[in-house]
């Protein structure tokens, strides 16, 4: 397999293939792991192929790669129906209310430790058949300090970005609550279910959460996964700790956006899954859609996206050379 991305990458891409030789220095070719990890880097070097299709200069584009990939999401949500959607770093509930609307019978539980914010959507999810649970979700069960970002007015944040650890460039300041803990192999211990779908943003906790899910991350279908290239939460995973770690579980990365210059999210799925035909279309949908958008409304433009802008300037030049 590896042979055949590094072909691949020759073909198509022989700048990203250097960079990935270069990066392959002698310390990180030891006798243990070394086929894994540099599986893990042909991935990740793939994977910014997509950026082909954005201007990630640009803020409105960066946001719409985002939206492309949550719509790769839950298109395979459809076509894999797993019986289980579990959000952790929940806010709002709103991915779970999505997810709620494609997998009618599936259990659909959303993790959310700030207190202030749980008390903010509590009743929303719960009316949209929700299990919208106060826990923070880390490697054991327990309690846990958790940094509740408080505005420049002095008062706690009803947000969706407080965190385990304090960011050290938040000029703000954190209010430190005592939150109970659980892992996801704690709390699924008695649960039956065959799959399922994991939308993880846990604000830099990525390691306590996936240490403590061994049994879950073994049954997980598509995972959906914020990660990190630079350090704003000390001693957290990066992006490679992840992608390596979940690749150990069988998930596979196959799709990433371009949110933030340093943080962004990507895509697994469970290696035999991506023999499906329909996922396979999406995904090859995904990756070829340039300007176009990969929702229910298959073929319209998109008028913010650089194939539509392409067009706009040509037919603009076009008019000019016949005025």
């Amino acid at each position: 397999m590896i042979d055949e991305a590094i072909e691949c990458l020759r073909r198509t891409r022989p700048s990203v293939l250097g960079a990935y030789t270069a990066s392959m220095v002698p310390s990180e070719r030891g006798p243990e792991g070394t086929m894994a990890s540099e599986m893990v880097k042909v991935y990740d070097l793939l994977l910014f192929g997509a950026a082909a299709n954005y201007d990630i200069q640009d803020g409105a584009d960066r946001i719409r790669s985002t939206k492309d990939l949550a719509l790769l999401f839950f298109r395979a949500l459809e076509v894999f129906q797993p019986d289980l959607f579990v959000e952790a770093g929940a806010k709002d509930g709103g991915s779970s209310r999505r997810a709620r609307r494609r997998l009618k019978g599936a259990r659909i539980v959303a993790f959310e430790a700030n207190p202030y914010t749980y008390d903010r959507f509590r009743e929303r999810n719960e009316k949209a058949d929700i299990e919208y649970v106060h826990l923070a979700v880390s490697d054991k069960p327990g309690s846990v300090t958790f940094n509740v970002r408080m505005s420049p007015d002095g008062k706690p944040v009803a947000d969706g970005r407080g965190a385990l650890t304090k960011r050290a460039d938040y000029e703000h300041g954190y209010m430190e609550v005592s939150v109970s803990s659980t892992s996801l192999d704690v709390f699924f211990a008695g649960d039956e279910f065959k799959e399922c779908a994991l939308w993880m943003d846990v604000e830099g906790a990525a390691q306590q959460l996936f240490e403590g899910a061994a049994n879950v991350l073994s049954r997980t279908a598509i995972a959906m996964v914020e990660v990190e290239d630079h350090s704003f939460w000390p001693g957290g995973w990066l992006s490679f700790d992840v992608v390596r770690h979940l690749h150990e579980a069988g998930l596979v990365p196959v799709a990433r956006d371009f949110q933030a210059k340093y943080q962004y999210n990507i895509v697994f799925v469970r290696e035999p899954l991506l023999n499906n035909d329909r996922f396979r279309w999406f995904l090859a949908k995904y990756h070829s859609e340039g300007g176009r958008k990969i929702d229910g409304n298959e073929g319209v433009e998109d008028a913010s996206g650089p194939v539509a802008r392409s067009r706009l300037w040509l037919q603009r030049k076009l008019a000019r050379s016949h005025s």
